[in-house]
């Protein structure tokens, strides 16, 4: 478990400076600085989300023991 840590702060910290170096280079283009700006934001929100989409899987859908995803959803939340 502290390797799979480790290997997640690696990707936190890869992406977060991929993504700005990628607001900076956008800014040499054609869109607006607040466009980038939000679209990189997002981008790292969802890169940073993508590594722990098994464990909410095993939260919400293992746990509740349903077959539909809208059930186990609403019985983790209730």
């Amino acid at each position: 478990m502290r390797i799979l840590k480790v290997l997640y702060v690696c990707w936190i910290i890869f992406w977060g400076l991929a993504c700005i170096l990628g607001s900076v280079m956008g800014e040499w283009g054609y869109r607006e600085v607040n466009e980038i700006f939000n679209t990189m934001l997002f981008l790292y929100f969802l890169l940073c989300l993508f590594p722990l989409l098994p464990y909410f899987y095993y939260l919400i859908y293992e746990k509740t023991k349903s077959k539909n995803i809208f059930v186990a959803i609403c019985c983790y939340l209730a």
